[in-house]
C-alpha cells in the first residue's frame, strides 16, 4: 500500500498529460491520461482529483479507477474567485459568496454570503478558511475566518497590505 500518491500534470502545446506516481518514485514513463485543457491547478477530495484551467473546474479524475469521471462539470458560482479544500470538501470563495461543491448533486451550493466585503484571497489553515479582502464601502482591508462547522465568521485584525495584487497561501 503506497504512503503517498502524486498526480502530476505536464502541460503540452495541446493540453496536459497526467502522470500517477506512488511514494517518492516519480515515474514519468507512466502516463495515465491526457487532458484537453491546460491544467494549472489540481485539488484532491477523497478519490477524486479536480482539475482547473484559469480557476475554472474543467474535469474530475477518479484515482481509484485511474479514469476521468464521465459527467458534465458544473459552471463555477462566479467569474472570479478561489477554490480550496477543507475537511474533504471543495469550497469556492467568490467576491462575496462562499460555496461548497456537492459531488452527489454535481453542483455548487451557496453556504454563506459576506456582506459588504470583496474577498481577494483565501487559504485553509487549522481546519478553517482564512479570507482576506476589502470592505466595499470604505476600501479598508479586512481579514476573517470562516468556521465551516458552525457556518460562522470571525473577524481578525486586518493584515498590513497596502496593495491590491497579492496571493494568500498557507
Amino acid at each position: 500500500m503506497p504512503n503517498r500518491l502524486h498526480l502530476i500534470a505536464r502541460n503540452t502545446c495541446w493540453g496536459s498529460e497526467l502522470f500517477l506516481t506512488y511514494d517518492n518514485k516519480f515515474d514519468f514513463g507512466r502516463r495515465i491520461e491526457k487532458a484537453d485543457s491546460l491544467v494549472d491547478m489540481m485539488l484532491q477530495v477523497g478519490p477524486h482529483i479536480y482539475t482547473f484551467e484559469w480557476q475554472i473546474m474543467v474535469e474530475i479524475f477518479d484515482i481509484t479507477v485511474e479514469a476521468w469521471v464521465r459527467r458534465e462539470v458544473p459552471a463555477m458560482p462566479s467569474d472570479y474567485g478561489t477554490t480550496i479544500t477543507l475537511g474533504g470538501k471543495l469550497y469556492y470563495i467568490g467576491y462575496s459568496i462562499l460555496s461548497i461543491y456537492e459531488f452527489e448533486k454535481n453542483g455548487w451550493e451557496i453556504k454563506t454570503r459576506a456582506r459588504d466585503n470583496l474577498m481577494m484571497g483565501a487559504a485553509e489553515l487549522n481546519k478553517q478558511i482564512f479570507i482576506v479582502g476589502v470592505h466595499n464601502m470604505h476600501g479598508v482591508m479586512m481579514c476573517q475566518i470562516y468556521d465551516s462547522e458552525n457556518n460562522t465568521w470571525i473577524s481578525l485584525p486586518a493584515p498590513n497590505i497596502q496593495r491590491e495584487g497579492f496571493l494568500l497561501l498557507t
